[in-house]
This record gives structure tokens, C-alpha cells and sequence, in this order.
């Protein structure tokens, strides 16, 4: 689990894709489809964040979009 908000979270997100294809050979490409498969659905079943971060709509927008 990493932290969505950080203000690291693309520098999170390689060093994550890195090790899980140095570890178990995934496609690079394919890591980034099943992320976006996940934030869809993420978005659509989740309701405001409660910690009033953001909605997980807005959130998940923001990464597909970056």
C-alpha cells in the first residue's frame, strides 16, 4: 500500500513498478492497464474520502490524467 495523496506519489509509483518487474517479470504496459482498470473501479465505488482528502473520483481522475 502507498499513499495515494503524497505529494511523491509518481516517484512512489516507479520504484513500485520497478521491483514488481524485477521480481516477477511484468510487462511495464500492463502494469499501467491493470492501474487504471483499478482506479476506474476504485472511483465508481467509493463515496467521498473520509478524511476529506478528495473524493476518490477526483483522485483517481487525477492519476489517469498525470
Amino acid at each position: 500500500m502507498y499513499p495515494l495523496w503524497s505529494p511523491e506519489i509518481r516517484e512512489i509509483e516507479a520504484a513500485f513498478d520497478a521491483a514488481v518487474v524485477r521480481r516477477f517479470g511484468y510487462d511495464p504496459e500492463l502494469l499501467h492497464t491493470y492501474r487504471a482498470i483499478h482506479l476506474l473501479l476504485i472511483a465508481n465505488a467509493h463515496d467521498a474520502d473520509p478524511y476529506g482528502r478528495d473524493d476518490a473520483v477526483g483522485l483517481a481522475a487525477a492519476l489517469l490524467n498525470s
